[in-house]
């Protein structure tokens, strides 16, 4: 019985994570989302929220948005005050993204949070199949891989 009651409880849960699997080719830019953190009690510590700008964003227009923060109530922007772009590159599939010193400044929970804001928000983009998230251009030693993909988000890793 408890088995039942607590599936539905936990796909439901799951469900925001559901689109991060990269983008549609035939979807529309309203249904990108840009991923912030939430405030809830209970529930993904990731979620998603419409992308509102124009068609076909590109990556320093998504990461605008993502670092101008969110609009809902219930999220909250898991960069640090000071926190800006420096410059974007694209080569095979493996987007680059160099941001100020101040993501330097991110550890341990609240690093892995952004890393995975910026990446479920950039692997929607056609073409982007990774990221890689330097600061003042230069990779940060303490993380365990610098390549991150939004399979490593995904609930079921895929």
């Amino acid at each position: 019985m408890k088995r039942m009651i607590c599936l539905p409880l936990v796909l439901l849960l799951l469900l925001p994570l559901a689109g991060c699997r990269g983008r549609d080719p035939d979807q529309s830019a309203q249904g990108i989302q840009l991923y912030f953190l939430s405030t809830l009690a209970h529930g993904p510590a990731i979620v998603g929220e419409d992308y509102t700008g124009g068609d076909d964003p590109t990556p320093e227009q998504l990461l605008s948005a993502l670092l101008a923060g969110p609009q809902g109530e219930d999220l909250r922007s898991p960069f640090p005050a000071g926190c800006y772009l420096r410059s974007v590159s694209l080569e095979d599939g493996l987007l680059t993204a160099d941001f100020s010193e101040a993501y330097g400044g991110l550890t341990d929970v609240s690093l892995t949070l952004a890393d995975y804001c910026v990446t479920l928000t950039l692997c929607q983009l056609e073409g982007v199949d990774s990221v890689s998230i330097t600061v003042a251009g230069r990779s940060m030693p303490y993380r365990s891989h610098q390549i991150l993909t939004p399979g490593e988000a995904s609930p079921d890793g895929s």
